[in-house]
């Protein structure tokens, strides 16, 4: 498989692949929550993630917010009741914050008089601009800056909430905020002004303390919450997650734990690209099996043997358990990993993670050549191969008779595909192979119409205050391809499967809308945008940061673009080395000539 497509998947695999298990800390720090205690923290969760994306003071864009966010998740857990929650989450929050309010619901407070100053001709207002989310260090399409504009003759600035109303919030166990999105300001910075020395805290020396595992959920539930532009595309009530994840966060015993916690967290959205990923296990050693295997007939199924792997194992070998584990065990480790997309997807993720383990290792197999577990051996397969093994497609370029041509767009460069288009002019069926990560740029199809074709643009989400209410987005990358010679109109089928990333739904999504040809196989995985990625402690957690527009308003909802002739493989196919899909395509394309 092509280089991007291994990048790609390796966060992926990292994202699902099951964990050692380091114990963390002592055990006082394995304490569940009671229900005042998870109250306390998910009230202290939202309103962390309004001030720390949304306030625009200078002490909040300075803050150390890990450290805030493990000390505050310390100090607010054990508070009584309301009126002793909203007194410590003022308290936690002042330093940083000196213009937020937290108070008992319905016993709103007057707001600080720096809010409603005397408008001067001097007078400043600075509020947060967020086109995506981009963390510290963050080098790429997205933004995330404080704007600074003139009140002229007493009017707000285009796009500037007036301090007065402050965004106002019910945070759940009994507790309210105001907390202002914009902040007068003059040359010295926001008012009001700095008393005193920057806060400090005395932070955990474990990355597995207690506290610092509610911080991360904290910390990640927030920039999801905030910035991924999928989450009202699923069922899933998200706002329910900071709590589940909290439950789980407290108790975790070892490392595999928490980072279960964190990735269900990140795999109840819609997003094929939120994953988890231990910042320890990137540097780490990596290996795979070296053998590929599907999900085929209700079974774990060997699709390809490479030269690597030893004897005794075949095509169309049935995986019945790794090192002893069932494979329903382990299928039940990987799955809750994946993000939530197409059935298929969410699936692939999990089985090509079985095949990760540390370089050198050895795994068991216990496989059976039939569909039942009778007459199973036991095969030990070293961790040799340094990428995931796929299935060989055939060559990128080959005539298979009346006429029709297979491409293999995974493998065919750009100048590999002008070099083809002399041929392909000639071909009077060609058959278009899209599983895996096309190397082509997408302007290919130009030479599949004889009109104009719209190409795919990208909505960057602009987020300029909480809870997505203020989330509006601007379309980028949007062009038009112009139709290209030679026109090739042969009758066209392009292959798809479920493992496809997201990427190909680009490219599928065309061919749909447009009628370039036939999808034959499964529907493509939902559509993924511009990768976005930042830190919690210990860890990074990767999103979506963009989406893809659609005709189809379901491709939103990662339903992926559907197949105009499904096939489902057969372990029989399998066995002999058939590829069914390119068969039946061949056969479509065949009957059309």
């Amino acid at each position: 498989m092509r280089n991007a497509l291994v990048r790609w998947l390796t966060i992926a695999v990292l994202g699902v692949a099951i964990s050692g298990a380091r114990t963390l800390g002592a055990a006082e720090t394995v304490l569940p929550l009671t229900e005042r205690g998870l109250a306390n923290e998910v009230a202290f969760a939202r309103l962390l993630g309004y001030v720390r994306h949304f306030h625009p003071s200078d002490e909040a864009a300075a803050a150390d917010w890990t450290s805030l966010a493990a000390d505050g998740a310390q100090r607010v857990e054990a508070q009584p009741d309301a009126a002793a929650l909203a007194a410590e989450l003022q308290a936690v929050f002042a330093p940083v914050a000196p213009t937020v309010r937290v108070f008992v619901t319905g016993q709103r407070p007057v707001l600080p008089p720096e809010l409603n100053p005397s408008v001067s001709a001097e007078a400043r207002l600075t509020r947060w601009h967020h086109f995506g989310y981009a963390a510290d260090g963050y080098d790429g399409i997205f933004h995330s800056e404080r704007v600074t504009r003139g009140v002229v003759a007493g009017r707000l600035p285009d796009g500037f909430p007036d301090p007065g109303e402050p965004f106002a919030a019910d945070l759940g166990g009994g507790v309210s905020c105001l907390v202002p999105l914009a902040l007068y300001a003059d040359i010295e910075g926001t008012l009001p002004h700095r008393r005193g020395d920057a806060p400090t805290y005395t932070a955990a020396p474990d990355p597995g303390d207690r506290a610092r595992r509610l911080a991360g959920v904290v910390l990640a539930w927030n920039v999801l919450q905030h910035f991924d532009p999928h989450i009202d595309a699923g069922a899933t009530d998200w706002r329910a997650e900071p709590g589940t994840a909290l439950r789980a966060a407290a108790t975790c015993a070892d490392e595999a734990a928490y980072l279960h916690a964190l990735r269900r967290l990140a795999a109840a959205l819609p997003d094929n690209q939120a994953f988890v990923v231990s910042l320890d296990s990137i540097g780490e050693p990596r290996g795979f099996l070296p053998i590929a295997w599907d999900w085929i007939e209700d079974r774990l199924v060997i699709t390809h043997v490479s030269d690597l792997a030893p004897s005794g194992l075949a095509r169309g070998d049935v995986v019945l358990s790794v090192d002893g584990t069932p494979l329903a065990s382990l299928l039940a480790e990987t799955e809750p990993r994946a993000s939530g997309a197409p059935p298929r997807w969410v699936r692939f993720p999990g089985v090509v993670a079985m095949t990760a383990c540390s370089a050198g290792r050895s795994a068991t197999l216990r496989v059976a050549s039939g569909q039942e577990s009778s007459g199973f051996r036991e095969v030990v397969v070293r961790c040799e191969a340094e990428v995931p093994t796929f299935e060989p497609h055939p060559p990128l370029l080959q005539k298979i008779g009346d006429g029709i041509i297979y491409v293999d767009l995974t493998a065919m460069s750009d100048a590999d595909w002008e070099l083809a288009l002399p041929t392909l002019a000639t071909a009077r069926g060609l058959v278009l192979d899209l599983r895996g990560y096309p190397r082509l740029q997408r302007s290919f199809l130009a030479h599949l119409s004889s009109q104009p074709l719209a190409g795919a643009a990208r909505l960057v989400p602009v987020v300029d205050g909480p809870e997505r209410e203020r989330m509006r987005f601007l379309r980028v990358g949007e062009s038009e391809l112009a139709p290209a010679a030679p026109t090739l109109t042969a009758n066209r089928a392009f292959l798809s499967c479920g493992g496809a990333p997201g990427y190909v739904a680009l490219y599928l999504e065309i061919v749909e809308r447009y009628g370039l040809g036939d999808i034959v196989g499964d529907a493509s995985a939902g559509p993924n945008g511009d990768l976005n990625a930042t830190t919690i402690p210990g860890y990074l957690l990767t999103f979506t940061g963009t989406r893809v527009p659609n005709h189809d308003p379901l491709l939103r909802r990662g339903t992926g673009v559907r197949s105009t002739l499904p096939v489902a493989r057969t372990r029989g196919g399998v066995a002999v080395g058939r590829d069914e899909v390119l068969d039946r395509a061949v056969q479509l394309v065949k009957s059309r000539l």
